[in-house]
Formats: C-alpha cells, structure tokens, sequence
C-alpha cells in the first residue's frame, strides 16, 4: 500500500498502533544491546522505506512511534521542485541525534542519491 493519509484510514489507526506494538516487541524481546533492524516499505511512486536499526531500546521504541509523523512531511519531501527526476525509491532513517526521521537515500533507475545539507547530491 502507498503511505499516505488514505491508507491511515483505510487501515485504522488502532491497526496501525498494534503493528508499531509488535515491532517495539521484537526489540524488547531481543534485549538490550542487541540491535534489530526493520524496513517498512509502502509502494507507491516513488516506493517509502522506513529504515531503523538503532540497538538502543528506547530510540528504537521513538523512531517506530514516530513513523506516521513523516506523512504530514511528505507533500514538503516529495515537491517534485527538491526531489531529483524520476525518483522510484526514498529511504528515510531515524536520526537519533535530533530525534526524527530523515531523508536518507533515494534512487532513480539508473542514478542513487544522498540526502545531505537540504538538498540530494548523486553518488558517484
């Protein structure tokens, strides 16, 4: 499914809190020191991956809290004005320095970029 507002409401919010529940489990169950790592993919043009791999439970347990916080971002992180042509994929990865989620990476067929000091820079 796209991540978007639509599919906040077609999948109710009470549906999505247990999916963070069950990530925030995982995590606990691993105990401390043990990192786990999690991609959420949505598809949609171009396809949102949510990427988190902290080892401490406590920011592990804020980023997963904080995903659907990036979707009033969205319509700002995808003006087709700041984002390169063509783009089919954008990862976001949990800064916990600042405690959001940030753009991170986004690749196009045959380009990748980098998301660094507001604006995408290609990687070569």
């Amino acid at each position: 499914l796209q991540f978007n507002e639509a599919f906040f409401q077609w999948f109710d919010f009470r549906r999505w809190e247990k999916v963070k529940a069950i990530f925030k489990e995982m995590k606990r169950r691993r105990g401390s020191g043990n990192a786990i790592k999690i991609k959420v993919s949505f598809s949609g043009n171009p396809r949102i991956v949510f990427s988190v791999d902290s080892a401490d439970r406590h920011w592990f347990n804020n980023a997963v809290e904080k995903i659907d916080f990036v979707l009033e971002l969205l319509p700002y992180h995808l003006d087709p004005k700041k984002i390169p042509s063509e783009l089919s994929e954008i990862i976001y990865k949990f800064d916990s320095k600042s405690g959001r989620w940030r753009l991170n990476t986004a690749s196009s067929e045959k380009k990748k970029y980098t998301f660094s000091e507001d604006s995408w820079k290609e990687i070569t």
